[in-house]
């Protein structure tokens, strides 16, 4: 409660697919998940996403949660990176 995260185990983990999922499943409030997925997409210590699968989900919770334009900038530069390296199909795996 103090952190505003979800936390994962017994190791504490903070990730942001634990944020996403709260906010998809209906766990967390709008607002709860957003301040959860500000807190953890980008930040040191949180485990980001590492696949177009998991990214797709995140920007999923975004849109739920009302951040309409970060999920539109997330979704452009994650998927902009891959053709500008000339992928002719999306990856799996993209950092």
């Amino acid at each position: 409660a103090e952190s505003g995260v979800f936390v994962s185990g017994e190791g504490r983990q903070i990730s942001v697919a634990s944020q996403a999922w709260m906010m998809l499943c209906g766990v967390a409030t709008p607002q709860e998940g957003q301040a959860a997925l500000l807190a953890t997409l980008g930040k040191p210590g949180a485990v980001q996403p590492g696949t177009p699968y998991l990214t797709h989900f995140v920007i999923e919770a975004m849109l739920k949660a009302g951040m309409e334009r970060q999920a539109s900038q997330l979704l452009r530069e994650y998927w902009q990176g891959m053709v500008r390296k000339n992928a002719d199909t999306f990856w799996e795996v993209y950092d």
